[in-house]
């Protein structure tokens, strides 16, 4: 195993996979850095998505507030004997049921806890109690107030937990503005009760300051930190003869001095109620802007994320694109090169590879198919002085060419060698015509040594016969008659050899013929 892994190298692997895997390196760390973005887009994504839920939360809290300082207005206004009717309490309370009906099923999606204190429990005996007359104003307006201060709180406590400045900032002006309305709510509803009920003394405008002191801070505070559009809104809107006049009030009592009104109560809590709904005109526009804000910033994040996928998608499918077009091309060259190269190994020179680009690759190509075409070149002379054709010119293409230098050289020693052999081979040829007659009368000699053989043996069987026949005792006979077989068997013999080969087989032993005819062993 451990040799195995020694004896493997990268140079080993094919083109392909050692292209895909230099690419592969920083296309990974590509992706890792746009997957690092993508990770922070998700996360800047959810908290702009928690930005928009803690807007649309306060959103619902201070409707709440805003029906719920409604209702102790007119609660207040129906006990301290205001124009105010039963009917337009029910309307007021519908309105308020409305409200916490709302916060009750989108707010426990949204992570509102302001139910878990239980500020609206006896809410509907509260509301029996005014309506019956059974309570005083004065535990009316603590009452509806303990309630304010309850959903300020979860407002404050969700507006705490943004975590964009600029987000931060827009909710912490809007909290501003809705701590100095539900001040100026409660100062309204005591000032109210004052003058429907009884003069005010001193001490109580020692209480009312309070109420003052927090009104002026938190709209000193809501006037600094206000986006420029929302502090044009609020000086636009929250003026008029009612505002004036509510502020001439609240001066009057933050220099601790009984306010003393000019009109009369019943009208005075009518223009509160306007100057109030004008204040709450600017807390709506305020929370709209703050909400269209943490929106826009979610889709923002949004874009960002799709543009941050596109981008890592368009990277990896514009590498992979560019490394199969590369790698197809280069592995296709390659592939080419190297069957052309074995077949040029087992000696076929026609190989040609196609050139496809003018880059490395194609002039490797081009480079091939020139080494091809000497190769061609050279085989084609090597063929016709192979033939014999020793006029062939062979292309030398300078003074490293060895294969075609070291073929020239072969050529003129060939053709200076069948030179030689021409002269040689006459010669040969006088010789043999030499040999030739020589042997003709050789043959003739044989001819007639044959014949002579031959009637010797005759004769010596035909006196083998005679002298065989003069005799009568059996075994004489027959030993006359063995001689006799034998010495035709020698005729026999000799006359087939004589007939099968020629006289140089019969004396060294021939036993086949060549293209000539000459027999040889």
């Amino acid at each position: 195993m451990y040799f195995g892994i020694v004896k493997w190298r990268f140079a080993d692997l094919p083109v392909r996979t050692k292209f895909m895997v230099t690419l592969g390196i920083p296309v990974l760390g590509m992706v890792l850095l746009i997957g690092k973005q993508i990770d922070s887009s998700l996360k800047r994504l959810d908290v702009m998505e928690y930005f928009y839920e803690r807007s649309l939360l306060i959103g619902l809290h201070a409707r709440v507030m805003h029906e719920v300082q409604r209702e102790s207005a007119l609660s207040v206004g129906y006990l301290s004997g205001m124009n105010v009717s039963a009917m337009k309490l029910d309307v007021q309370y519908s309105r308020t049921d409305g409200t916490l009906a709302d916060l009750a099923l989108q707010g426990a999606a949204m992570g509102s806890t302001v139910q878990e204190s239980r500020p609206f429990d006896g809410l509907h005996i509260l509301r029996q109690r005014i309506k019956d007359r059974r309570i005083e104003a004065t535990t009316v307006s603590r009452t509806y107030r303990a309630m304010d201060e309850t959903l300020l709180a979860e407002m404050n406590k969700a507006g705490k937990l943004a975590l964009d400045p600029f987000t931060k900032d827009r909710l912490y002006s809007h909290l501003r503005l809705l701590t100095a309305k539900e001040a100026l709510s409660t100062l309204r509803d005591k000032l109210t009760i004052g003058y429907a009920q009884r003069p005010i003394e001193m001490a109580e405008v020692a209480e009312l300051g309070a109420q003052v002191s927090e009104y002026k801070t938190n709209m000193l505070l809501f006037e600094r930190d206000a986006p420029p559009e929302v502090l044009r809104a609020y000086q636009e809107i929250f003026q008029g003869d009612d505002v004036n006049f509510m502020r001439s009030l609240v001066g009057t009592v933050e220099q601790r001095r009984t306010p003393d009104l000019t009109i009369a109560p019943r009208e005075w809590w009518e223009l509160s109620m306007i100057a109030l709904e004008k204040l709450h005109t600017v807390e709506l526009y305020s929370l709209e802007l703050i909400t269209q804000n943490t929106a826009a910033n979610s889709r923002d994040a949004e874009v960002r994320l799709f543009a941050v996928l596109a981008a890592l998608l368009g990277v990896v499918g514009a590498v992979t694109i560019m490394g199969i077009m590369i790698t197809r091309g280069v592995r296709g060259t390659v592939e080419q090169v190297g069957r052309a190269a074995r077949s040029m190994a087992v000696g076929d020179v026609d190989a040609y590879v196609p050139v496809t680009s003018g880059d490395e690759i194609g002039e490797m190509a081009m480079a091939f198919n020139g080494m091809a075409e000497n190769l061609r070149s050279l085989a084609d002379s090597a063929d016709a002085i192979g033939k014999g054709d020793y006029d062939k010119p062979v292309t030398v293409r300078g003074s490293q060419d060895k294969l075609g230098l070291a073929l020239a050289r072969m050529k003129e020693n060939l053709k200076a060698a069948r030179m030689r052999d021409d002269e040689q081979t006459r010669a040969l040829q006088s010789e043999r015509d030499k040999i030739e007659q020589a042997n003709e009368r050789i043959r003739v000699l044989i001819k007639e040594m044959h014949h002579r053989v031959k009637n010797n043996l005759q004769v010596v069987a035909s006196l083998l016969r005679l002298q065989g026949a003069s005799y009568t005792d059996v075994r004489l006979q027959q030993a006359f008659d063995q001689s006799q077989s034998r010495v035709t068997s020698i005729a026999l013999l000799h006359e087939k050899l004589y007939r099968g080969m020629n006289w140089r087989c019969w004396m060294w032993g021939c036993t086949s013929k060549n293209s000539s005819g000459i027999w040889y062993g």
